[in-house]
């Protein structure tokens, strides 16, 4: 088989070992953010958001709210200002203030 033909069929059908591995490195990633990455980040998924790039922004803000250690505590009412309540995992850990906004 041609070496483009392969390129091209690796590219639509990854290798399930490279996405594995590339997976547990964005795990890896989002454990060893500082406070202040994790806001940053949190803030580019909200602009995200506003660009209508919504699954972009979602995955950011689940996995930044599973993994990070901060999660996203300092932009809960950021999130509920502007209606974002969707999917209810980014609100984890969230104090009784924001539970009660809910």
């Amino acid at each position: 088989m041609d070496t483009s033909i392969r390129e091209l069929i690796e590219y639509y059908q990854p290798n399930q070992e490279y996405v594995r591995s590339k997976a547990r490195h964005i795990t890896d990633v989002f454990l060893s953010l500082s406070n202040e990455e994790s806001k940053f980040l949190a803030k580019h998924a909200i602009a995200l958001l506003e660009q209508h790039q919504e699954y972009e922004a979602k995955n950011i803000l689940e996995n930044l709210a599973c993994l990070s250690p901060y999660g996203l505590q300092e932009v809960h009412n950021e999130l509920l200002t502007r209606h974002i309540y969707y999917p209810g995992i980014i609100f984890r850990n969230a104090n009784s203030q924001v539970s009660d906004q809910i």
